[in-house]
């Protein structure tokens, strides 16, 4: 839960709200708010399950090579 967290703040960094923004652009231009919305929610879902899957990799590998 904590790597979600962290995962979901980078995330929000880097480009959710850009993300956002694009989607009310597309909602905007074609009056329909909920699907540019939605496919928005879905790229930041699978962003921030990616890095969580690589973030467990990580510290997975990191554990191994410390020896515990």
């Amino acid at each position: 839960m904590i790597t979600l967290t962290k995962e979901s703040a980078l995330v929000s960094t880097v480009g959710v709200l850009d993300i956002m923004r694009r989607a009310q652009i597309v909602g905007g231009q074609k009056a329909i708010y909920f699907e540019p919305l939605l496919f928005a929610g879905v790229i930041y879902f699978t962003i921030v399950m990616v890095l969580t899957y690589l973030g467990q990799r990580l510290e997975k590998r990191l554990r191994k090579s410390d020896g515990r």
